[in-house]
């Protein structure tokens, strides 16, 4: 009986072993800020386009989108979304898995800190400060898988 119940442990004890193995579906090499990048937490819509290096540096571009809303001319009841301001922006910073800081910089405004952290592979929830952003949340979700 001894040398059954020891077989058996055996291999669950390898089994749980390799978990923490880089084959596994949470290891950090898995998760990645390369990619296209979009959300929105209204009144704001943000798009990015990023690069991530060997050195997890992250640089990029993309748009950060002022949102407001106005009555649909075909339905005067129903309200439409509409994008009111534009402000190109690039990016650079640090990942650090599962988290990262982000500077977004904008021609004519100050810097905009973007602190994030994964919720899966291919969503980040971050959070806006700086330049008239106080702890602003946007979910972004990688638009090109």
């Amino acid at each position: 009986m001894r040398s059954v119940l020891r077989a058996a442990v055996v291999p669950l004890a390898v089994l749980l072993g390799t978990g923490g193995c880089g084959n596994s579906p949470l290891a950090p090499g898995l998760y990645t800020l390369q990619g296209v990048w979009s959300g929105r937490g209204y009144p704001y819509e943000l798009s990015l386009d990023l690069d991530q290096d060997a050195d997890n540096g992250v640089r990029g571009e993309g748009e950060l989108r002022g949102l407001t809303t106005r009555r649909s001319a075909a339905d005067s009841t129903r309200l439409d979304t509409i994008v009111a301001t534009r402000a190109p922006v690039s990016i650079r910073g640090k990942w650090d898995y599962p988290s990262f800081t982000l500077t977004l910089g904008a021609d004519e405004y100050a810097d905009i800190r973007m602190a994030g952290r994964f919720a899966t592979a291919d969503s980040v929830a971050v959070t806006l400060t700086g330049s008239g952003f106080s702890s602003t949340a946007i979910t972004l979700v990688r638009t090109d898988r």
